[in-house]
């Protein structure tokens, strides 16, 4: 069935708004290039964000039918765009942070395999499998969403936006907010329940931000941001967008990317 008219359109910005999330991560490799290290920057952002990617991504073939194009065009791109992330990564990591992302690469791809075999060659009803790949690319994008929650924590214990620009927010909101709008429209609910849940997360961080952007810091929680910021380095959102933070030379915690890689 062809899209109509609108859903095309929606789809279209939506892939647009997508890439530019992609690229928003640009600086932050551009960092680790130009410094020949990782820091403490994590990888586990750009893995989600892959495992999300392929799985979206195998969806969308299976529901080319009923607009799983735009699926799979936005997350080729973000496989694209993951692969080439995680080749600097490791290109500029220390030997065990090499050793540990490859494992990790390589759990995902195994399990991705293993899903699509399962899929493919054992679910012979067409319903059972459109069922299990899109419960199983809903649990990968909504596990993501665990980054803008940790980031909103932050915001509430600081009582300070440092941690979530404005900026940042509103992308976040505006991209599963499109994509929300692109499930409704062709009617796909594992996309409505996922891009639903990542839109009222965007609200409630724009929300946050009214509530707290003139509000002075509270240094109480100190040592819980820098806690965050080592363990972590960058904070990847879900399908659909993602905000990293970073440390810099003095140790301050700084915003320099959006990505979920919703990715979509």
């Amino acid at each position: 069935m062809a899209l109509g008219v609108i859903p095309l359109a929606i789809g279209i910005i939506g892939n647009v708004l997508s890439v530019l999330a992609f690229c928003s991560t640009i600086p932050t490799f551009w960092r680790i290039v130009k410094k020949k290290s990782v820091e403490n920057f994590s990888d586990h952002p750009y893995i989600f964000s892959l495992l999300s990617a392929l799985l979206w991504g195998f969806y969308g073939l299976l529901t080319l039918k009923n607009g799983g194009l735009m699926l799979v065009v936005i997350n080729g791109i973000g496989c694209i765009f993951q692969y080439a992330y995680l080749a600097l990564y490791v290109a500029f990591s220390p030997p065990h942070k090499q050793m540990v992302t490859g494992a990790f690469v390589a759990g995902v791809h195994l399990s991705v395999m293993a899903i699509v075999v399962m899929v493919k060659f054992f679910l012979k009803e067409e319903n059972v499998r459109l069922r299990v790949m899109g419960i199983c690319s809903s649990m990968a994008a909504i596990a993501m969403f665990g980054s803008p929650l940790s980031i909103m924590g932050l915001v509430i214990c600081t009582k300070s936006v440092e941690y979530m620009p404005f900026l940042l927010s509103l992308a976040f909101a505006l991209r599963t907010g499109i994509w929300c709008a692109y499930s409704y429209a062709i009617h796909d609910i594992y996309l409505e329940v996922t891009n639903t849940i990542g839109t009222a997360l965007g609200l409630v961080q724009l929300i946050l931000y009214m509530i707290y952007h003139r509000k002075p810091p509270r240094k109480a929680c100190e040592k819980d941001v820098r806690l965050q910021e080592a363990q972590s380095g960058h904070i990847d959102g879900d399908q659909g967008g993602s905000i990293h933070i970073s440390t810099d030379n003095c140790g301050v915690g700084e915003n320099i990317g959006d990505k979920t890689e919703t990715k979509v």
